[in-house]
């Protein structure tokens, strides 16, 4: 593997999460924090930054706790995000006076021309990551791990299956996979469901108590911030 991160996704066989989703997140913690260090000073990365309206919810919070837990101040985000605020004010006066004068469709619009810049990093990653997950599952050590470990969510499942093409073996062997867990899940939900009866209440495992947690988690990765 010629990535320097393609070790993220070992780490995430061991994480308890979706491989790739955790792969993803520690990449995005290190872009955030290169933006923050460095990027945010280049004319160009703050004109793509305005151009998306800021960053999405997701990880405009993400900075948000970047800066906290680095102990600063709020004061750079004052500064981002003031010019954005101002470039803001001015486009909504625009707009504003466009109603008044009956040239609404000459106003500018609310909608962003762009994505946030963060979610456009973010999927231009994963399929580096994609790539580099199916050359790791390409080794038996790698699979005998996997098979321990959590399964990747549905939507980067789909993506692998794409990112494999013609390396049907290894298509084979994802979808299998998934539908085993899914089996094996669907069965603890069965027996979750009967041990709700009270007469069958004792029979229930701890591996029934967490299904409607895990078929959660194995159809759309970790929540962000959840150990459960």
């Amino acid at each position: 593997m010629s990535d320097l991160f393609a070790f993220d996704l070992e780490d995430g066989l061991a994480s308890g999460e979706c491989p790739v989703c955790f792969a993803l997140a520690v990449h995005m913690r290190r872009w955030i924090d290169a933006f923050w260090r460095e990027g945010r000073q280049s004319p160009e990365a703050r004109k793509r930054f305005y151009a998306g309206g800021g960053f999405c919810a997701r990880h405009a919070w993400q900075l948000h706790e970047l800066v906290t837990a680095g102990g600063e101040s709020g004061a750079a985000i004052t500064d981002l995000y003031g010019h954005l605020a101002e470039q803001d004010v001015e486009a909504l006066a625009e707009l504003l006076v466009g109603r008044r004068t009956r040239r609404a469709e000459n106003a500018p619009a609310l909608q962003r021309r762009y994505s946030c810049a963060a979610c456009a990093e973010e999927s231009e990653a994963l399929p580096r990551k994609a790539e580099f997950f199916l050359e790791l599952l390409a080794t038996s050590s790698a699979r005998a791990r996997y098979e321990h470990a959590a399964a990747v969510c549905r939507p980067h499942l789909a993506t692998l299956v794409d990112a494999a093409g013609k390396r049907e073996e290894l298509s084979r062997y994802l979808l299998e996979d998934w539908r085993r867990r899914l089996v094996e899940l669907r069965s603890r939900l069965a027996s979750y469901d009967r041990t709700r009866d009270h007469r069958f209440k004792a029979e229930r495992t701890v591996d029934d108590e967490r299904s409607w947690t895990d078929v959660i988690r194995h159809y759309v990765g970790q929540a962000p911030g959840w150990t459960n």
